[in-house]
Protein backbone atom coordinates (compact mmCIF):
# COMPACT_ATOMS: atom_id res chain seq x y z
CA UNK A 1 0.00 0.00 0.00
CA UNK A 2 1.23 3.51 -0.81
CA UNK A 3 2.69 6.35 1.09
CA UNK A 4 0.37 8.42 -0.61
CA UNK A 5 -3.21 5.83 0.14
CA UNK A 6 -2.07 5.74 3.68
CA UNK A 7 -1.66 9.60 3.53
CA UNK A 8 -5.41 9.88 1.94
CA UNK A 9 -6.76 7.21 4.39
CA UNK A 10 -5.63 9.16 7.65
CA UNK A 11 -7.77 12.39 5.94
CA UNK A 12 -10.36 10.92 4.62
CA UNK A 13 -10.47 8.82 8.65
CA UNK A 14 -10.32 12.55 9.79
CA UNK A 15 -12.89 14.15 7.79
CA UNK A 16 -15.13 11.80 8.84
CA UNK A 17 -14.81 11.87 12.15
CA UNK A 18 -15.39 15.61 12.28
CA UNK A 19 -18.34 15.20 10.24
CA UNK A 20 -19.91 12.73 12.08
CA UNK A 21 -19.50 15.14 14.88
CA UNK A 22 -21.35 17.83 13.35
CA UNK A 23 -24.17 15.85 12.74
CA UNK A 24 -24.36 15.18 16.50
CA UNK A 25 -24.24 18.76 17.03
CA UNK A 26 -26.62 19.75 14.81
CA UNK A 27 -23.94 21.72 12.31
CA UNK A 28 -25.24 20.67 9.50
CA UNK A 29 -23.47 22.91 6.85
CA UNK A 30 -20.00 21.89 8.61
CA UNK A 31 -20.77 18.32 8.06
CA UNK A 32 -21.84 18.41 4.49
CA UNK A 33 -18.25 20.17 3.88
CA UNK A 34 -16.69 17.20 5.30
CA UNK A 35 -18.24 14.61 4.15
CA UNK A 36 -18.00 15.77 0.97
CA UNK A 37 -14.15 16.46 1.35
CA UNK A 38 -13.75 12.57 2.26
CA UNK A 39 -16.24 11.82 -0.79
CA UNK A 40 -13.56 13.51 -3.27
CA UNK A 41 -10.90 12.34 -1.15
CA UNK A 42 -12.48 8.51 -1.56
CA UNK A 43 -13.31 8.71 -5.37
CA UNK A 44 -9.92 9.97 -5.70
CA UNK A 45 -8.33 6.78 -3.82
CA UNK A 46 -10.53 4.03 -5.23
CA UNK A 47 -11.85 3.27 -1.33
CA UNK A 48 -15.21 1.65 -1.79
CA UNK A 49 -15.46 1.67 1.80
CA UNK A 50 -14.92 5.50 2.76
CA UNK A 51 -17.35 5.98 -0.63
CA UNK A 52 -20.27 4.32 0.86
CA UNK A 53 -19.49 6.08 4.39
CA UNK A 54 -19.50 9.84 3.06
CA UNK A 55 -22.67 8.96 1.19
CA UNK A 56 -24.81 7.63 3.58
CA UNK A 57 -23.30 10.69 5.71
CA UNK A 58 -24.38 12.85 3.06
CA UNK A 59 -27.74 11.19 2.86
CA UNK A 60 -28.46 11.23 6.28
CA UNK A 61 -27.62 15.34 6.52
CA UNK A 62 -29.95 15.61 3.29
CA UNK A 63 -32.63 13.66 5.28
CA UNK A 64 -32.27 16.08 8.11
CA UNK A 65 -32.44 19.08 6.74
CA UNK A 66 -35.65 17.44 4.28
CA UNK A 67 -34.20 17.00 0.90
CA UNK A 68 -35.74 13.91 0.93
CA UNK A 69 -35.16 13.36 -2.87
CA UNK A 70 -31.47 13.77 -2.67
CA UNK A 71 -31.40 11.63 0.30
CA UNK A 72 -32.65 8.62 -1.20
CA UNK A 73 -30.42 9.10 -4.27
CA UNK A 74 -27.04 9.42 -2.39
CA UNK A 75 -28.40 6.53 0.26
CA UNK A 76 -29.27 3.61 -2.41
CA UNK A 77 -25.71 4.31 -4.29
CA UNK A 78 -24.42 3.68 -0.42
CA UNK A 79 -26.40 0.99 -0.20
CA UNK A 80 -25.31 -0.85 -3.44
CA UNK A 81 -21.88 -0.20 -2.35
CA UNK A 82 -22.06 -1.28 1.25
CA UNK A 83 -24.09 -5.07 -0.12
CA UNK A 84 -20.21 -5.51 -1.58
CA UNK A 85 -18.46 -4.84 0.88
CA UNK A 86 -20.12 -6.91 3.44
CA UNK A 87 -19.88 -5.24 6.21
CA UNK A 88 -23.40 -6.30 7.92
CA UNK A 89 -23.42 -4.14 10.89
CA UNK A 90 -22.97 -1.15 8.73
CA UNK A 91 -25.44 -2.25 6.40
CA UNK A 92 -28.19 -2.65 9.36
CA UNK A 93 -27.38 1.18 10.39
CA UNK A 94 -27.85 2.16 6.19
CA UNK A 95 -30.68 0.32 6.16
CA UNK A 96 -32.25 2.08 9.06
CA UNK A 97 -31.54 4.96 7.61
CA UNK A 98 -32.87 4.53 3.96
CA UNK A 99 -36.03 3.23 5.75
CA UNK A 100 -36.35 6.37 7.59
CA UNK A 101 -35.99 8.84 4.62
CA UNK A 102 -38.17 6.60 2.03
CA UNK A 103 -40.84 6.66 4.94
CA UNK A 104 -40.34 10.42 5.37
CA UNK A 105 -40.62 11.03 1.80
CA UNK A 106 -44.06 8.71 1.35
CA UNK A 107 -42.15 5.41 -0.30
CA UNK A 108 -43.62 3.53 2.37
CA UNK A 109 -43.11 0.26 0.43
CA UNK A 110 -39.34 0.88 0.05
CA UNK A 111 -39.35 1.97 3.78
CA UNK A 112 -40.98 -1.25 4.81
CA UNK A 113 -38.72 -3.54 2.67
CA UNK A 114 -35.40 -1.80 4.19
CA UNK A 115 -36.53 -1.95 7.68
CA UNK A 116 -37.28 -5.55 7.62
CA UNK A 117 -34.51 -6.46 6.06
CA UNK A 118 -32.71 -4.23 8.75
CA UNK A 119 -34.48 -6.69 11.35
CA UNK A 120 -32.88 -9.40 10.03
CA UNK A 121 -29.71 -8.64 9.97
CA UNK A 122 -29.62 -6.71 13.50
CA UNK A 123 -31.18 -10.21 14.70
CA UNK A 124 -28.26 -12.34 13.15
CA UNK A 125 -25.51 -9.52 14.37
CA UNK A 126 -28.00 -10.12 17.89
CA UNK A 127 -27.66 -6.27 18.52
CA UNK A 128 -30.66 -5.11 20.23
CA UNK A 129 -30.04 -1.05 19.35
CA UNK A 130 -30.06 -1.68 16.12
CA UNK A 131 -32.70 -4.09 16.12
CA UNK A 132 -34.90 -1.58 18.58
CA UNK A 133 -34.60 1.48 15.66
CA UNK A 134 -35.93 -1.23 13.10
CA UNK A 135 -38.44 -2.30 14.68
CA UNK A 136 -39.18 1.58 15.94
CA UNK A 137 -39.66 1.96 11.92
CA UNK A 138 -41.65 -0.79 11.45
CA UNK A 139 -44.17 1.34 13.42
CA UNK A 140 -43.74 4.48 11.25
CA UNK A 141 -44.57 2.49 8.23
CA UNK A 142 -47.77 0.96 10.10
CA UNK A 143 -48.46 4.27 11.12
CA UNK A 144 -48.51 5.81 7.96
CA UNK A 145 -50.93 3.19 6.33
CA UNK A 146 -53.18 4.31 9.54
CA UNK A 147 -53.01 0.35 11.33
CA UNK A 148 -52.57 2.32 14.65
CA UNK A 149 -52.70 -0.52 17.18
CA UNK A 150 -49.99 -2.09 14.94
CA UNK A 151 -47.78 0.76 15.15
CA UNK A 152 -48.53 0.97 18.61
CA UNK A 153 -47.69 -3.18 19.03
CA UNK A 154 -43.82 -1.96 17.09
CA UNK A 155 -43.03 1.21 19.16
CA UNK A 156 -43.76 -0.30 22.56
CA UNK A 157 -41.30 -3.39 21.16
CA UNK A 158 -39.18 -1.00 20.14
CA UNK A 159 -39.03 0.60 23.47
CA UNK A 160 -38.33 -2.78 25.26
CA UNK A 161 -34.98 -3.33 23.30
CA UNK A 162 -33.75 0.35 23.45
CA UNK A 163 -33.97 -0.32 27.56
CA UNK A 164 -32.52 -3.86 27.07
CA UNK A 165 -29.47 -2.15 25.12
CA UNK A 166 -29.77 1.52 27.66
CA UNK A 167 -29.71 3.31 23.99
CA UNK A 168 -31.28 6.31 25.37
CA UNK A 169 -31.87 8.41 21.71
CA UNK A 170 -34.14 5.31 20.42
CA UNK A 171 -35.81 4.88 23.96
CA UNK A 172 -37.02 9.19 23.56
CA UNK A 173 -37.89 8.35 19.71
CA UNK A 174 -40.01 5.30 20.67
CA UNK A 175 -41.60 7.21 23.34
CA UNK A 176 -42.44 10.11 21.29
CA UNK A 177 -44.01 7.60 18.46
CA UNK A 178 -46.07 6.32 21.85
CA UNK A 179 -47.06 9.31 22.00
CA UNK A 180 -48.07 10.15 17.97
CA UNK A 181 -49.98 6.60 18.09
CA UNK A 182 -52.66 8.13 20.61
CA UNK A 183 -52.66 11.30 19.50
CA UNK A 184 -53.84 9.74 16.26
CA UNK A 185 -55.94 7.55 18.92
CA UNK A 186 -57.77 10.60 20.49
CA UNK A 187 -56.01 9.47 23.93
CA UNK A 188 -55.01 13.09 24.35
CA UNK A 189 -54.14 12.78 28.16
CA UNK A 190 -51.86 9.45 27.04
CA UNK A 191 -50.07 11.33 24.03
CA UNK A 192 -49.53 14.17 26.51
CA UNK A 193 -47.02 11.65 29.16
CA UNK A 194 -45.01 10.26 26.41
CA UNK A 195 -44.37 13.53 24.62
CA UNK A 196 -43.51 14.92 28.00
CA UNK A 197 -41.21 11.95 28.81
CA UNK A 198 -39.93 11.77 25.20
CA UNK A 199 -38.75 15.88 25.57
CA UNK A 200 -36.92 15.18 28.75
CA UNK A 201 -34.93 12.54 27.48
CA UNK A 202 -34.46 14.46 24.72
CA UNK A 203 -33.21 17.32 26.53
CA UNK A 204 -30.95 15.18 28.90
CA UNK A 205 -28.85 13.54 25.86
CA UNK A 206 -28.78 16.24 24.11
CA UNK A 207 -30.85 16.17 20.86
CA UNK A 208 -32.32 19.05 20.01
CA UNK A 209 -33.39 18.22 17.01
CA UNK A 210 -35.94 15.78 19.22
CA UNK A 211 -36.57 18.00 22.18
CA UNK A 212 -38.07 20.31 19.14
CA UNK A 213 -40.01 17.53 17.65
CA UNK A 214 -41.70 16.88 21.03
CA UNK A 215 -42.58 20.86 21.54
CA UNK A 216 -43.89 20.75 17.92
CA UNK A 217 -46.44 17.93 19.28
CA UNK A 218 -47.30 19.67 22.66
CA UNK A 219 -48.06 22.40 20.39
CA UNK A 220 -50.50 20.98 18.30
CA UNK A 221 -52.17 19.24 21.55
CA UNK A 222 -52.56 22.56 23.10
CA UNK A 223 -54.15 23.85 19.93
CA UNK A 224 -56.47 20.56 19.88
CA UNK A 225 -57.42 21.81 23.08
CA UNK A 226 -58.47 25.10 22.36
CA UNK A 227 -55.23 27.33 24.13
CA UNK A 228 -53.72 29.25 21.19
CA UNK A 229 -51.38 30.89 23.38
CA UNK A 230 -49.66 27.77 24.96
CA UNK A 231 -49.31 26.06 21.49
CA UNK A 232 -47.86 29.63 19.68
CA UNK A 233 -45.34 29.44 22.46
CA UNK A 234 -44.47 25.71 21.83
CA UNK A 235 -44.58 26.26 17.83
CA UNK A 236 -42.02 29.38 18.61
CA UNK A 237 -39.51 27.41 20.56
CA UNK A 238 -39.43 24.66 18.31
CA UNK A 239 -38.98 26.50 15.34
CA UNK A 240 -36.16 28.62 16.76
CA UNK A 241 -34.26 25.19 17.11
CA UNK A 242 -34.96 24.03 13.62
CA UNK A 243 -33.83 27.56 12.28
CA UNK A 244 -30.93 27.02 13.95
CA UNK A 245 -30.64 23.46 12.92
CA UNK A 246 -30.91 24.06 9.58
CA UNK A 247 -34.01 21.71 9.78
CA UNK A 248 -35.88 22.79 6.90
CA UNK A 249 -38.66 19.90 7.18
CA UNK A 250 -39.16 21.11 10.80
CA UNK A 251 -39.17 24.51 9.84
CA UNK A 252 -41.80 24.03 7.14
CA UNK A 253 -44.02 21.76 9.70
CA UNK A 254 -43.94 24.84 12.31
CA UNK A 255 -44.54 27.40 9.76
CA UNK A 256 -47.88 25.15 8.85
CA UNK A 257 -48.90 24.88 12.20
CA UNK A 258 -48.55 28.22 12.88
CA UNK A 259 -50.62 29.06 9.66
CA UNK A 260 -53.68 26.72 11.11
CA UNK A 261 -53.41 28.54 14.54
CA UNK A 262 -53.81 31.96 13.23
CA UNK A 263 -56.78 30.73 10.57
CA UNK A 264 -58.06 29.44 14.00
CA UNK A 265 -58.39 32.86 14.87
CA UNK A 266 -59.27 34.11 12.05
CA UNK A 267 -56.40 35.79 10.63
CA UNK A 268 -56.40 35.15 7.43
CA UNK A 269 -54.57 37.34 5.71
CA UNK A 270 -51.58 35.81 8.11
CA UNK A 271 -52.40 32.46 7.67
CA UNK A 272 -52.20 32.45 4.16
CA UNK A 273 -48.33 34.13 4.44
CA UNK A 274 -47.36 31.50 6.49
CA UNK A 275 -48.83 28.59 4.91
CA UNK A 276 -47.48 29.89 1.17
CA UNK A 277 -44.30 29.61 3.10
CA UNK A 278 -44.39 26.02 4.45
CA UNK A 279 -45.37 25.04 0.80
CA UNK A 280 -42.46 26.93 -0.65
CA UNK A 281 -40.14 24.85 1.51
CA UNK A 282 -41.53 21.19 1.35
CA UNK A 283 -42.11 21.87 -2.60
CA UNK A 284 -38.13 22.93 -2.39
CA UNK A 285 -37.08 19.92 -0.46
CA UNK A 286 -39.38 17.16 -2.02
CA UNK A 287 -41.78 16.78 1.11
CA UNK A 288 -44.33 15.26 -0.95
CA UNK A 289 -46.51 14.04 1.84
CA UNK A 290 -46.70 17.20 3.93
CA UNK A 291 -46.87 19.03 0.77
CA UNK A 292 -50.25 17.30 0.22
CA UNK A 293 -51.12 18.34 3.41
CA UNK A 294 -50.30 22.12 3.05
CA UNK A 295 -52.43 22.39 -0.35
CA UNK A 296 -55.10 20.67 2.26
CA UNK A 297 -54.71 23.23 3.93
CA UNK A 298 -54.93 26.12 2.02
CA UNK A 299 -57.98 24.80 0.06
CA UNK A 300 -60.09 25.22 3.26
CA UNK A 301 -58.47 28.98 4.01
CA UNK A 302 -60.21 29.61 0.01
CA UNK A 303 -62.83 27.61 1.31
CA UNK A 304 -63.08 30.02 3.96
CA UNK A 305 -62.77 33.06 2.07
CA UNK A 306 -65.18 32.38 -0.26
CA UNK A 307 -62.86 31.87 -3.07
CA UNK A 308 -64.35 27.95 -4.14
CA UNK A 309 -62.69 28.07 -7.35
CA UNK A 310 -59.22 28.02 -5.93
CA UNK A 311 -60.33 25.85 -3.07
CA UNK A 312 -61.69 22.81 -4.81
CA UNK A 313 -58.29 22.90 -6.80
CA UNK A 314 -55.78 22.79 -4.29
CA UNK A 315 -58.14 19.85 -2.40
CA UNK A 316 -58.09 18.09 -5.77
CA UNK A 317 -54.32 18.25 -5.48
CA UNK A 318 -54.04 17.40 -2.21
CA UNK A 319 -56.12 14.39 -3.15
CA UNK A 320 -54.08 13.37 -5.77
CA UNK A 321 -50.48 13.69 -4.35
CA UNK A 322 -52.27 11.51 -1.25
CA UNK A 323 -53.56 8.99 -3.65
CA UNK A 324 -49.97 8.52 -5.01
CA UNK A 325 -48.01 8.28 -2.21
CA UNK A 326 -50.98 5.69 -1.11
CA UNK A 327 -51.95 8.00 2.09
CA UNK A 328 -55.89 6.49 2.07
CA UNK A 329 -56.36 9.12 5.15
CA UNK A 330 -55.08 11.92 3.26
CA UNK A 331 -57.40 10.87 0.70
CA UNK A 332 -60.37 10.97 2.66
CA UNK A 333 -59.21 14.41 4.47
CA UNK A 334 -59.50 16.29 1.00
CA UNK A 335 -62.07 14.52 -0.37
CA UNK A 336 -63.94 15.28 3.52
CA UNK A 337 -63.28 19.27 2.49
CA UNK A 338 -64.42 18.91 -0.59
CA UNK A 339 -67.72 17.64 0.62
CA UNK A 340 -67.79 20.40 2.80
CA UNK A 341 -66.98 22.60 -0.16
CA UNK A 342 -70.03 21.04 -2.18
CA UNK A 343 -72.32 21.64 0.80
CA UNK A 344 -71.04 25.08 1.17
CA UNK A 345 -72.38 26.13 -2.80
CA UNK A 346 -75.69 24.28 -2.09
CA UNK A 347 -74.72 20.55 -3.72
CA UNK A 348 -76.27 18.95 -0.54
CA UNK A 349 -76.56 15.64 -2.60
CA UNK A 350 -72.50 15.37 -3.86
CA UNK A 351 -71.78 16.66 -0.54
CA UNK A 352 -74.05 13.52 1.46
CA UNK A 353 -72.47 11.02 -1.14
CA UNK A 354 -68.61 11.99 -0.81
CA UNK A 355 -69.68 11.94 3.14
CA UNK A 356 -71.08 8.05 3.51
CA UNK A 357 -68.15 6.93 0.68
CA UNK A 358 -66.08 8.14 3.56
CA UNK A 359 -67.69 6.83 6.29
CA UNK A 360 -66.49 3.30 4.24
CA UNK A 361 -62.95 4.27 4.01
CA UNK A 362 -63.01 5.99 7.58
CA UNK A 363 -64.46 2.55 9.23
CA UNK A 364 -61.99 0.42 7.50
CA UNK A 365 -59.01 2.43 8.51
CA UNK A 366 -60.23 1.89 11.87
CA UNK A 367 -60.27 6.04 12.11
CA UNK A 368 -62.49 7.06 14.98
CA UNK A 369 -61.93 10.66 15.26
CA UNK A 370 -62.81 10.25 10.76
CA UNK A 371 -66.02 8.62 11.68
CA UNK A 372 -67.07 11.17 14.36
CA UNK A 373 -66.44 13.74 12.33
CA UNK A 374 -67.91 12.39 9.09
CA UNK A 375 -71.45 11.49 11.06
CA UNK A 376 -71.34 14.87 12.96
CA UNK A 377 -71.24 16.75 9.04
CA UNK A 378 -74.94 14.22 7.75
CA UNK A 379 -75.96 15.32 10.96
CA UNK A 380 -75.46 18.58 10.72
CA UNK A 381 -76.63 18.35 6.96
CA UNK A 382 -79.85 16.86 7.59
CA UNK A 383 -80.51 18.90 10.35
CA UNK A 384 -80.11 22.06 8.17
CA UNK A 385 -82.77 20.46 5.66
CA UNK A 386 -85.04 20.18 8.64
CA UNK A 387 -85.05 15.86 8.39
CA UNK A 388 -85.03 15.65 11.95
CA UNK A 389 -85.24 12.23 12.70
CA UNK A 390 -82.16 11.49 10.05
CA UNK A 391 -79.95 13.83 11.92
CA UNK A 392 -80.89 12.75 15.33
CA UNK A 393 -79.72 9.22 14.01
CA UNK A 394 -76.07 10.48 12.73
CA UNK A 395 -75.65 12.96 15.28
CA UNK A 396 -75.99 10.10 18.31
CA UNK A 397 -73.96 7.14 16.46
CA UNK A 398 -71.47 10.40 16.57
CA UNK A 399 -71.64 10.75 20.12
CA UNK A 400 -70.69 7.46 20.74
CA UNK A 401 -67.24 8.10 19.17
CA UNK A 402 -67.14 11.56 21.30
CA UNK A 403 -63.94 10.56 23.07
CA UNK A 404 -61.93 10.08 19.68
CA UNK A 405 -62.21 14.24 19.15
CA UNK A 406 -60.69 17.35 20.40
CA UNK A 407 -62.24 19.32 23.17
CA UNK A 408 -63.13 21.86 20.57
CA UNK A 409 -65.00 19.27 18.06
CA UNK A 410 -66.62 17.74 21.13
CA UNK A 411 -67.48 21.49 21.91
CA UNK A 412 -69.12 21.88 18.35
CA UNK A 413 -71.39 18.28 18.56
CA UNK A 414 -72.79 18.69 21.99
CA UNK A 415 -74.15 22.21 20.78
CA UNK A 416 -75.56 20.53 17.41
CA UNK A 417 -76.97 18.23 19.61
CA UNK A 418 -78.56 20.39 22.09
CA UNK A 419 -79.70 22.50 18.91
CA UNK A 420 -81.54 19.27 18.14
CA UNK A 421 -83.35 19.06 21.41
CA UNK A 422 -84.50 23.18 21.60
CA UNK A 423 -85.84 22.64 17.99
CA UNK A 424 -87.66 18.80 18.74
CA UNK A 425 -88.08 18.26 22.79
CA UNK A 426 -85.68 16.03 24.50
CA UNK A 427 -88.98 13.42 25.00
CA UNK A 428 -88.81 13.02 21.39
CA UNK A 429 -85.17 12.65 20.41
CA UNK A 430 -85.26 9.97 22.74
CA UNK A 431 -88.46 8.27 21.63
CA UNK A 432 -86.14 8.08 17.95
CA UNK A 433 -82.54 7.35 20.23
CA UNK A 434 -85.04 3.95 21.37
CA UNK A 435 -86.11 2.78 18.11
CA UNK A 436 -82.60 3.66 16.64
CA UNK A 437 -81.07 1.68 19.68
CA UNK A 438 -82.99 -1.56 18.82
CA UNK A 439 -81.00 -1.82 15.67
CA UNK A 440 -77.54 0.04 16.59
CA UNK A 441 -75.50 -1.55 20.12
CA UNK A 442 -73.48 1.30 20.71
CA UNK A 443 -76.18 3.63 20.72
CA UNK A 444 -78.47 1.23 23.10
CA UNK A 445 -75.03 0.99 25.28
CA UNK A 446 -75.23 4.76 25.24
CA UNK A 447 -78.66 5.22 26.03
CA UNK A 448 -78.43 3.01 29.20
CA UNK A 449 -75.56 4.35 30.93
CA UNK A 450 -75.77 7.32 33.37
CA UNK A 451 -73.59 9.02 31.43
CA UNK A 452 -76.27 9.74 29.53
CA UNK A 453 -78.60 10.50 31.87
CA UNK A 454 -76.26 13.13 33.42
CA UNK A 455 -75.38 14.48 29.41
CA UNK A 456 -79.27 14.38 28.81
CA UNK A 457 -80.12 16.52 31.52
CA UNK A 458 -76.72 19.23 30.42
CA UNK A 459 -77.94 18.98 26.91
CA UNK A 460 -81.65 20.03 28.30
CA UNK A 461 -80.23 22.99 30.60
CA UNK A 462 -78.19 24.13 27.26
CA UNK A 463 -81.27 23.47 24.72
CA UNK A 464 -82.82 26.13 26.84
CA UNK A 465 -79.79 28.33 26.93
CA UNK A 466 -80.28 27.87 23.13
CA UNK A 467 -84.19 28.82 23.03
CA UNK A 468 -82.95 32.15 25.56
CA UNK A 469 -80.43 32.99 22.71
CA UNK A 470 -82.88 32.78 19.71
CA UNK A 471 -85.80 35.03 22.00
CA UNK A 472 -82.85 38.01 22.82
CA UNK A 473 -81.47 37.72 19.12
CA UNK A 474 -85.25 38.41 18.12
CA UNK A 475 -85.53 41.04 20.33
CA UNK A 476 -82.15 42.88 19.29
CA UNK A 477 -83.49 42.11 15.47
CA UNK A 478 -86.89 43.77 16.29
CA UNK A 479 -85.45 46.91 18.29
CA UNK A 480 -83.75 47.72 15.51
CA UNK A 481 -85.64 46.91 12.43
CA UNK A 482 -89.11 46.00 13.14
CA UNK A 483 -92.21 48.67 13.02
CA UNK A 484 -93.68 50.01 15.79
CA UNK A 485 -96.61 47.91 15.61
CA UNK A 486 -94.20 44.38 15.71
CA UNK A 487 -91.90 45.96 18.69
CA UNK A 488 -95.63 46.74 20.79
CA UNK A 489 -97.04 43.32 20.25
CA UNK A 490 -93.98 41.28 21.25
CA UNK A 491 -93.41 43.74 24.27
CA UNK A 492 -96.81 42.97 25.48
CA UNK A 493 -95.72 38.94 25.23
CA UNK A 494 -92.70 39.85 26.79
CA UNK A 495 -94.97 40.98 29.87
CA UNK A 496 -97.38 38.71 29.73
CA UNK A 497 -94.43 36.30 30.20
CA UNK A 498 -92.68 37.92 32.75
CA UNK A 499 -96.21 37.94 34.61
CA UNK A 500 -96.40 33.98 33.83
CA UNK A 501 -93.33 33.22 35.81
CA UNK A 502 -93.53 35.49 38.55
CA UNK A 503 -96.53 33.50 39.56
CA UNK A 504 -94.63 30.52 39.54
CA UNK A 505 -91.89 32.38 41.00
CA UNK A 506 -89.31 31.35 38.10
CA UNK A 507 -86.12 33.40 37.83
CA UNK A 508 -87.16 33.79 34.03
CA UNK A 509 -89.65 36.61 35.13
CA UNK A 510 -87.11 39.15 35.24
CA UNK A 511 -85.41 37.78 32.43
CA UNK A 512 -88.49 38.13 30.45
CA UNK A 513 -89.26 41.65 32.04
CA UNK A 514 -85.70 43.00 31.29
CA UNK A 515 -86.04 41.57 27.14
CA UNK A 516 -89.60 43.88 27.51
CA UNK A 517 -87.70 46.82 28.75
CA UNK A 518 -84.98 46.27 26.13
CA UNK A 519 -87.35 45.90 23.37
CA UNK A 520 -89.39 49.08 24.57
CA UNK A 521 -85.77 51.23 24.33
CA UNK A 522 -84.97 51.89 28.36
CA UNK A 523 -81.59 51.59 29.43
CA UNK A 524 -81.36 48.23 30.83
CA UNK A 525 -77.95 47.87 31.84
CA UNK A 526 -78.42 47.64 35.40
CA UNK A 527 -81.33 44.87 35.28
CA UNK A 528 -79.30 43.21 33.09
CA UNK A 529 -76.65 43.11 35.48
CA UNK A 530 -78.80 42.20 38.68
CA UNK A 531 -80.25 39.10 36.72
CA UNK A 532 -78.61 35.66 37.67
CA UNK A 533 -75.38 34.95 36.42
CA UNK A 534 -76.68 32.62 34.00
CA UNK A 535 -79.18 34.77 32.65
CA UNK A 536 -77.30 37.67 32.68
CA UNK A 537 -74.92 35.82 30.38
CA UNK A 538 -77.52 34.86 27.94
CA UNK A 539 -77.88 38.75 27.08
CA UNK A 540 -74.26 40.13 27.42
CA UNK A 541 -72.88 36.91 24.71
CA UNK A 542 -75.83 37.89 22.33
CA UNK A 543 -75.09 41.98 22.91
CA UNK A 544 -71.02 41.50 22.18
CA UNK A 545 -72.33 39.16 19.34
CA UNK A 546 -74.66 41.99 17.59
CA UNK A 547 -73.14 43.82 14.94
Amino acid sequence: MSEYYLSNADQIAEHLAQADEAVALGDYERARTEYRAALTLAEAAGDETALADAMRGLGTVAQLEGHYKDALRLLRGALALERRLERPRHLALLLNRLGATAYAAGEYEEARNAFSEAIKTAEALRDPALLGEAVLGMGFVAQAEHDLEEAERWYAESLRLARESDDQQTIARALHQLGNAAFLQGKLDEAETWYRESRTLEEEIGNRQGAAASLYQLGILAQMENDPERARDYYREALETFEELGDRHGIASVLHQLGTLAQDEGDLETAAQLLEQSRTIKEEIGDQRGLATTLHQLGRLAAGRGEYDKAESLLTQSAKLAEALGDRAGILHSRHELATLAQAVGKDDVAEAIYHENLRGYESLGDQRGLAITLARLGDLHFRRGENEAAVAYLIKAFTLLGALSEREQSALVHLVAALFARLGRERVEQWLQELADRDDDVAFLLNSDYWRNIADFLDTLAQREKLVQQVRHVLHLRDHGTDAQRHHLAQDLHALAEQHAQEESVLADFYRTLAHLLEGHDAQQEIANLPPALRDVILDVLHDAP
